[in-house]
């Protein structure tokens, strides 16, 4: 349930695509910031998240219209 590590691997395996559309890439780049926080790596969480909030924010809404993953960036944020 806590396997850190291998969902920082799943991360950037996705992150590595070039295929991924904007939400699919707000979507990895939030999951790896919530794996850097579980690793307790929290500086580079915080700078995750913020490149994710950061993303999402320049992105026109329809690109990515559910806001979950800019939700959970900023949790890793205010952690």
């Amino acid at each position: 349930l806590e396997d850190w590590a291998g969902a920082l691997r799943s991360a950037d395996a996705v992150l590595a695509r070039t295929d991924l559309d904007a939400a699919e890439r707000v979507e990895a780049m939030s999951m790896r910031a919530q794996a850097l926080l579980g690793q307790k790596q929290l500086d580079a969480a915080s700078k995750q998240a913020q490149e994710t909030l950061t993303f999402y924010r320049t992105r026109p809404s329809q690109l990515v219209p559910d806001e979950f993953y800019a939700a959970a960036a900023n949790f890793v944020v205010a952690e």
